[in-house]
C-alpha cells in the first residue's frame, strides 16, 4: 500500500486503496478503521529519504577515515585516508586509499574512478 501511494505516476489515494480491500474483503474494515491502521503502521516506520536518480547522472565522491597500516620496521601507525565514490543510480562503488586528501591526490582519485567505471556521469560532462 505505501508503494502503491508513493508512486508519482498515478494519483492513488488512501480511499481507493480502501475500496479495492472492500472488494476483496467484504465484511473487512470501514473506512475510518482501515486509515487508522494504516496510519498507525506509517508511524511505526523510519524516515528515509529516497533520491531516485538515472543511470549514469551523478557520481557521489568523498573522503573518510581509512584503515590504519604499520610500518613492520618500526611499528608506527601511518593514517590513511580512503576516497570513495558511488553512481547515484546503481551505486556501484570505488574506494582507493591514499596518504592524505590534498588537490593532486583528489584528482588523481578521480581519474582512477572514472577509469574504473569506465566513463565519467552526465553532470561531470556538463561542466566540460
Amino acid at each position: 500500500m505505501r508503494e502503491e501511494l508513493a508512486r508519482p505516476d498515478h494519483q492513488m489515494t488512501l480511499a481507493l486503496l480502501w475500496e479495492e480491500y472492500k472488494g476483496q474483503h467484504p465484511d473487512g474494515y470501514q473506512y475510518s478503521q482501515f486509515a487508522d491502521l494504516y496510519r498507525r503502521f506509517e508511524k511505526r516506520l523510519s524516515v528515509v529519504l529516497r533520491q531516485p536518480h538515472r543511470a549514469g547522472e551523478k557520481c557521489f565522491v568523498d573522503f573518510c577515515d581509512g584503515l590504519p597500516l604499520f610500518d613492520e620496521h618500526t611499528g608506527e601507525r601511518i593514517r590513511t585516508e580512503l576516497f570513495v565514490g558511488a553512481l547515484g543510480a546503481s551505486s556501484y562503488t570505488f574506494a582507493w586509499a591514499t596518504f592524505s586528501q590534498d588537490l593532486p591526490t583528489w584528482l588523481d582519485c578521480h581519474v582512477r574512478m572514472y577509469e574504473f567505471f569506465s566513463g565519467v556521469s552526465h553532470y561531470w560532462r556538463a561542466c566540460q
